[in-house]
């Protein structure tokens, strides 16, 4: 059940693999412009602080997304692989305590496995 709906696992799986091929299909683009330092046109002030953020973690999957991938134990077969996620974002201000504020609309996200 999602959102009040009745859905099936598959239907998950199969809308998140097509929402995923399309955004590594984008990804992919923008890679290949800035390869040919096709980049986009800068428009406004530089921002003297971006801050880039990387985490990861295991995600289980099914046994043949581990085929042929040694386990954490000697011995043992993989259970999981690893996800990694990633964001951007500027921050130009603080607060009253000094603390940065995270510009607002300025974060972009990333994952992959």
């Amino acid at each position: 059940m999602l959102a009040g709906l009745q859905v099936t696992t598959k239907a998950v799986e199969r809308t998140a693999e097509s929402i995923g091929g399309d955004i590594a299909k984008r990804e992919q683009t923008a890679v290949h412009q800035a390869i040919q330092l096709n980049l986009p046109m800068i428009v406004g002030k530089p921002i003297p602080i971006l801050y880039v953020r990387v985490d990861g973690t295991g995600v289980l999957v099914v046994k043949k997304e581990t085929a042929g991938r040694t386990g954490k134990l000697d011995g043992q077969p993989a259970h999981t692989r690893e996800m990694r996620f990633g964001c951007v974002f500027t921050q130009t201000a603080w607060d009253d305590e000094g603390y940065a504020i995270r510009d607002p609309d300025s974060t972009t996200y990333t994952g992959a496995i």
